[in-house]
């Protein structure tokens, strides 16, 4: 829950908005195994910075757009071909 929590904070939507799909090695090959509250922190930090790459993305398309409400502004990424996928890496 924490993470869609943080997600739905950094986009700034409504927590029901956010999806969360269960992890298998088709989606995040390579992952490791986890343990203890450590991996819930990793998790969440990779999911900012993920965050913070998509934003960047959308960043001109909602510059361009009159205070859009999530769903129009998503759309019209979409439609022009903005990449709105990203990972998040911890070094």
């Amino acid at each position: 829950m924490c993470v869609a929590q943080v997600c739905a904070y950094k986009f700034g939507i409504p927590l029901h908005m956010v999806a969360v799909k269960p992890s298998y090695n088709v989606i995040s090959p390579n992952s490791s195994t986890t343990g203890g509250s450590l991996t819930s922190e990793a998790v969440c930090y990779a999911l900012i910075k993920a965050c913070d790459i998509l934003l960047e993305r959308i960043k001109p398309i909602r510059e361009k757009m009159k205070n859009p409400k999530w769903k129009d502004l998503i759309n019209q990424c979409f439609s022009s071909n903005v990449m709105l996928s990203a990972s998040g890496l911890i070094v």
